[in-house]
């Protein structure tokens, strides 16, 4: 993987958004037909957005757990407890892997939080750290503070991650604070695990 480049998201359209997220749900389809054994009909793939939250939710619906969430939590809050300002800080549970027979993709990430103070993202991938510097440069004026993963040509990229594969993604925010960091993160499946059928 060469090196990844976050463009800012508020430069992108509308369309040119709408075209990349439909070729990262298409991409996926790919990669599970690709690198899972037991699935290899793309029709029978679902592919959905990653629910996060607390790992050890009741109704077992989280897919991936967030460091620190609160019992029942459900989606991308940050709680100010797991951040240490100005240092790098991890967003997701210790132990956080892909799910078997699963994969996870992820092409970037949006920052609803009011007054955002994210600085800087490490990502890594078991022992690759295939993103690891400044955002900084994203945050402008507009109403959408996010990037998405290019290529050094300027192709939409991806991070993704196979069953097992262990993820990490750590964050430098310059206070503690509960931050609302939502990863642009997708994850594929065999039709029925999570849903049942396809609407028409």
């Amino acid at each position: 993987m060469g090196n990844i480049v976050i463009v800012p998201i508020e430069t992108i359209s509308d369309s040119e958004y709408n075209t990349i997220v439909k070729r990262m749900y298409d991409t996926l389809k790919g990669l599970i037909v690709t690198n899972i054994a037991t699935i290899q009909d793309a029709s029978k793939v679902v592919v959905r957005p990653l629910v996060v939250g607390d790992p050890n939710h009741p109704d077992k619906i989280v897919d991936i757990g967030i460091a620190g969430a609160s019992s029942g939590q459900i989606g991308w809050l940050i709680p100010a407890a797991s951040i240490t300002p100005n240092k790098l800080s991890e967003i997701f549970a210790s132990g956080a892997a892909c799910p078997d027979e699963k994969m996870i993709l992820i092409f970037g990430f949006i920052d609803r939080t009011p007054n955002p103070d994210l600085k800087y993202i490490q990502v890594a991938k078991g022992k690759d750290i295939p993103i690891s510097h400044d955002v900084e440069h994203i945050y402008r004026k507009g109403d959408i503070n996010g990037g998405l993963f290019f290529d050094e040509s300027g192709t939409p990229t991806y991070i993704s991650y196979k069953p097992k594969d262990e993820i990490s993604w750590k964050m430098v925010f310059e206070t503690s604070a509960d931050k609302e960091v939502q990863l642009l993160a997708l994850i594929g499946e065999k039709l029925g695990e999570t849903i049942n059928k396809f609407i028409e």
